[in-house]
């Protein structure tokens, strides 16, 4: 027997799935418990970007693991260090052979940690493993139409170097020239 739940389509809910069993949803639930409630919002950000973004592991069975190590790459990063604790990397598209589309982002917000909310500042140049940059050209949010040149940059800075502030999202258009992976 089916019966209306009165929210709002004034009919029951008949959807059988695949195997004519019904449809199952399944979620997960995590408890952030912190001693200060400054705290909490920073580690909810955080386990936010873990459990949205987690890494998509696979596996290849190895005949002859020497003659294998050889002749694939068994172990790569992509980056010579680790991005800021603060920063997460959204978008990293090849758009052609030499250019690629960054956009990068500050997850958290004004007084959401003493130190972690701060303004962090990267330099690109010296991020990735398999890119010499050429150049660095900052885009709108869309990555469709060039920004002007980023004012008020201390001199000493790199030209690879980019700054960003809490809760902010910028999108770059990288020029480069890829390397091997090393072995």
């Amino acid at each position: 027997m089916y019966d209306d739940d009165s929210f709002g389509v004034e009919e029951p809910l008949d959807e059988p799935g695949n195997d004519k069993r019904g449809l199952v949803a399944r979620g997960r639930q995590w408890l952030i418990l912190e001693p200060q409630t400054k705290n909490s919002q920073k580690e909810q950000r955080k386990s936010a970007m873990e459990l949205f973004h987690f890494p998509i592991i696979s596996y290849a069975p190895i005949t002859s693991q020497s003659k294998y190590r050889s002749i694939a790459l068994t172990e790569f990063t992509g980056l010579y260090k680790s991005l800021p604790e603060n920063v997460h990397l959204l978008t990293l598209k090849q758009l052609s052979p030499t250019q690629i589309l960054l956009r990068l982002e500050h997850y958290l917000q004004n007084g959401e940690d003493g130190i972690l909310a701060q303004p962090a500042t990267i330099n690109l140049a010296e991020t990735f493993s398999t890119l010499t940059i050429l150049s660095l050209e900052e885009l709108n949010l869309a990555g469709t139409t060039k920004m002007k040149e980023m004012p008020n940059r201390p001199k000493s800075w790199n030209r690879f170097t980019v700054q960003l502030n809490p809760m902010e999202i910028k999108t770059f258009l990288i020029e480069a020239r890829f390397k091997s992976p090393k072995n």
